[in-house]
């Protein structure tokens, strides 16, 4: 019989370990995040994710690391290994940051194994915390599922706050503390530790809130009154520890904590008028640092302490200095880097940053670029880069649009707007004004502007001197939001949609590789058609002449759609080049018009004079000017795009250039500018090495169990358990990432779409994880089959339920719309997160070194179900990958059915004893 101290022991136990999963899981999600925004603004989409992927398959290499170090030393203590585990990720969030953008690595940052290799640390790390957890407590998996998947899903949504309030680079410092936080609560199950070191730390939290607070108060980014709220509760810290007489270590940490607060509180405004406010900060610092490690000393937790108080104070520090941040990168030339960075490192280009701001979207930068002479002229033009690239003008404008008529007349978008002179005008991307010019100048009565980076409207305004407050014209509406989304919840229709370069093939096509964009799909200029008068027009602007092509090849099937034959199609488009010799000046070079009308000869006539006199060249004018590769469409009225684009690649190759796929996209595979054919080889590399890995490691847990000291459990039953958690970890990233990618319109914002979607799955999948924990191990085979056959019938109820549900509501609030989609996705994460906690319970039966080996290749195969879903979704589209994931589900029934989900019973665990 347990003794009754034991049994709240072993109760205590697991709450700390379930906060320390519940940090671990909290933390990796937003450093993964982090990490991804970083290296956004920096490197090319596809070298990011393949970067990322190989970094968080360290998650299933440290649960397999985790099993080779459980059978050396499987006496160790093991709440001291988890603490040391999670100190370990919690030091080695910043030390990574370090050496990627603070040290000479920096420069490497396109070899994806440098980067992968630095970053998979971190995650290994944090897979040994959770891989001995889940292994030592096995019998709790249902309970430490549940806090994994809460802290991932509270992260999902608070990265957001985190990187809008600091950035990507200090979010890893927070990813540090909330890893510290972890570190804690194991500390305090090992030593009876009471109020006193809990008031401690919240007391250290308070200080380091209190200079962090008045760092912001100064620059008037929080409210004084916020101020004085975490002043006050400081306060209340400081004198709750003086009131606990009987404790001398808290009355010695108030006294000095008194001290240092004052002297903070004195200092402030004369700091603040020298200056020296980073002084004080961190003269404050030392002192409470002093006070934290010695109070959480004498209660068994100096080893956190220490790693609290080091983070708190990289922080603030960071976030006063700036003395880490994003590199330039001194690799012209180099496809893989984005260009800001590079022109910031050419001395030739003589470039800088002005203003940035950080938002969960992007990084936004404010370039400016010095004259011939070398100068910063304040009147020239100010460049606003999204996660370093795709600029766009902020035009000194003082209101008058006369002196900009000749450099108006000179952008290849104008051509449009002075053609049809649009009284309503919808911009998708308005960045930094110039479109917004161009309607002014042809005097167009009703602007309105969908911009998806939030931080270029507040940008734009705060420099609205400069720009003449553009934004804020009577006539002018811009909304944050998702061009397409908008457009479709608006019940309003245009004379003119125009957007340009919002996506663009700035470099080399294999760095475009999987890069989605939803607003050029044929189902996206269907919307746009419907949004448009009767004599409407869709203006599109681009860079290169494939992407032109494939835009016209995909409004012509959208205009097939609603009702206009490939015959007269052709009727319906105007295309109109930049002159090879003025390629030098920027990247708008080729304009796409799209006319919900056919369009009159006289019309086109008038059109050809015009761009011939503006000093651009016809591309494509009907009945005037039909060159090749358009002569193709129009001779052979009724060609099917898959024939057309054979034919065209028939040319293409002749000329000793490699085929491109310029097929018309979907929103089931949306990847317009990728214009290669197939997976990218470093996917493909990618998917056949993790696959390999995953298959040798299921080889291996097969071989060596049997053949160790887990021979009472068969080699069938192994075999399965290796295929159960394989089939769970590629089919919950298939069904996850497809869901994402089908719901993103719906909500319109991509990353609260993301963060909303994963928040649902995630807090819905701990539901489920926690109800089988009430269930008795014996029944976990029929659970597993319940939750396996409500995902199968979800789907196939979602396949045709979802369109009319989405139709229905789309003209709903974004708050009905979030509860909408997260009610939707509620039941399926419900279902989702049944197997995996039920498989680790029934495995932790046959012996506790198997499950961090099964942790391991689950680890592994989700990584590669994320590739893989994208890398499908690029071949088949979003929906089959969508089937594919339901399929692995039906198999995890047909396994769960198979019965090999069964505990050992106790009197084979006996016969093994005795053996």
């Amino acid at each position: 019989m347990m003794h009754p101290d034991s049994d709240r022991q072993e109760r205590r136990s697991g709450l700390a370990v379930a906060v320390a999963v519940f940090a671990a899981a909290m933390s990796v999600l937003a450093f993964e995040v982090a990490l991804t925004r970083a290296f956004s603004v920096l490197l090319r989409y596809h070298f990011v994710f393949l970067a990322i992927s190989l970094a968080t398959c360290g998650l299933g290499v440290g649960g397999l690391l985790d099993h080779l170090l459980y059978r050396r030393s499987p006496q160790s203590h093991v709440p001291t290994q988890l603490t040391i585990r999670a100190l370990l990720t919690a030091v080695l969030y910043p030390v990574v940051t370090l050496l990627l953008f603070a040290s000479p690595l920096s420069a490497k940052l396109t070899s994806v194994w440098v980067v992968s290799l630095v970053c998979i640390i971190p995650f290994l790390t944090a897979g040994l915390l959770l891989s001995r957890a889940f292994a030592q407590y096995s019998a709790e998996s249902g309970r430490l599922y549940f806090a994994d998947l809460v802290g991932a899903a509270i992260g999902s949504f608070g990265v957001i706050a985190v990187l809008q309030m600091v950035g990507a680079i200090n979010a890893a410092l927070v990813c540090g503390l909330l890893s510290v936080a972890g570190a804690l609560a194991l500390a305090w199950q090992n030593r009876s530790v009471r109020l006193a070191g809990v008031v401690s730390l919240a007391w250290g939290i308070a200080v380091v809130a209190v200079s962090v607070a008045v760092f912001m108060y100064v620059f008037e980014a929080i409210s004084g009154v916020l101020f004085w709220i975490v002043m006050f509760v400081t306060a209340a810290c400081l004198g709750y520890m003086i009131w606990q007489r009987d404790r001398p270590t808290s009355i010695a940490l108030a006294v000095i904590g008194l001290v240092n607060l004052t002297a903070i509180v004195i200092s402030l405004p004369s700091a603040v008028a020298s200056g020296s406010l980073g002084a004080a900060l961190v003269v404050g610092g030392a002192i409470l640092g002093v006070a934290l490690v010695a109070g959480m000393g004498l209660r068994g937790m100096a080893g956190p302490g220490v790693v609290f108080v080091a983070l708190s104070a990289m922080l603030v520090a960071n976030l006063y200095g700036r003395y880490v941040d994003l590199p330039m990168l001194p690799l012209q030339d180099d496809p893989l880097a984005k260009p800001l960075y590079q022109e910031l490192a050419d001395p030739q280009v003589n470039a800088k940053i002005v203003d940035s701001e950080w938002n969960a979207f992007a990084r936004t930068d404010v370039v400016a670029y010095a004259n011939s002479a070398g100068e910063f002229d304040p009147t020239d033009d100010l460049y606003v880069y999204t996660d370093g690239e795709v600029p766009t003008n902020m035009i000194a404008f003082d209101g008058d649009l006369r002196p900009l008529e000749g450099r108006l007349r000179s952008f290849i978008g104008f051509i449009a707007f002075q053609q049809f002179r649009p009284d309503s005008v919808m911009l998708i991307g308005p960045g930094g004004g110039l479109d917004i010019l161009l309607a002014l100048a042809v005097g167009s009565k009703e602007i309105h502007g969908a911009e998806l980076n939030p931080s270029i409207p507040r940008i734009v305004r705060r420099y609205g001197d400069f720009t003449g407050h553009v934004y804020d014209y009577e006539n002018v509406s811009i909304y944050v939001d998702e061009g397409r989304s908008f457009l479709r919840r608006s019940g309003r229709q245009y004379d003119m949609i125009y957007m340009a370069l919002t996506k663009t093939a700035t470099t080399a096509a294999s760095s475009l590789a999987l890069v989605e964009s939803y607003i050029h799909t044929r189902e996206a200029f269907v919307d746009c058609l419907n949004h448009l008068s009767d004599d409407g027009k869709i203006a599109f602007v681009c860079q290169e002449s494939l992407i032109l092509l494939r835009t016209m090849l995909t409004a012509r099937e959208a205009l097939a759609k609603t009702g206009v034959s490939y015959e007269q199609s052709m009727d319906h488009f105007l295309a109109v080049s930049a002159p090879p010799g003025a390629y030098f000046m920027g990247p708008y070079r080729h304009l796409l018009i799209v006319s919900r009308s056919p369009i009159a000869p006289s019309t086109a006539e008038q059109f050809g004079k015009q761009v011939v006199g503006c000093g651009f060249d016809p591309a494509y004018i009907p009945g005037f000017y039909v060159p090749a590769p358009f002569d193709l469409l129009v001779d052979n009225a009724n060609i099917s795009p898959d024939e057309y684009v054979a034919r065209f690649n028939q040319s293409w190759t002749a000329r000793g250039l490699n085929p491109v796929n310029i097929t018309p996209c979907t929103d089931d595979s949306p990847f317009v500018v990728d214009l290669v054919f197939g997976i990218p080889r470093q996917f493909t590399y990618f998917l056949i090495g993790a696959l390999a890995l995953a298959i040798v490691s299921s080889l291996l847990l097969v071989m060596g169990a049997v053949r160790g000291g887990d021979s009472n459990v068969s080699w069938g039953r192994l075999s399965c358990a290796a295929g159960y958690f394989v089939l769970l970890g590629v089919g919950f990233m298939l069904v996850e990432i497809s869901l994402i990618q089908k719901l993103v319109l719906y909500l319109g914002y991509p990353v609260l779409s993301l963060s909303t979607i994963l928040f649902a799955l995630l807090i819905s999948g701990s539901v489920g994880s926690l109800f089988t924990q009430r269930w008795p191990i014996q029944r976990l085979a029929q659970v597993v089959m319940v939750a396996a056959a409500g995902v199968v019938l979800y789907g196939w109820g979602a396949q045709l339920l979802y369109p009319s549900i989405v139709d229905a509501t789309l003209a709903y609030d974004i708050r009905y719309r979030c509860l909408i989609a997260m009610a939707l996705l509620f039941p399926l994460g419900f279902f989702l997160g049944m197997p995996f906690p039920s498989g680790l319970r029934t495995v932790g039966t046959w012996g506790d070194g198997l499950v961090p080996w099964l942790w391991g290749i689950n680890g592994l195969t989700s990584v590669v179900g994320s590739v893989a879903a994208m890398s499908l979704a690029k071949l088949w589209g979003f929906s089959s990958v969508q089937m594919l994931g339901w399929g692995l589900y039906a198999a995890v029934f047909l396994l769960a059915m198979a019965q090999w989900l069964t505990p050992q019973r106790e009197n084979e665990q006996q016969t093994n004893a005795s053996d």
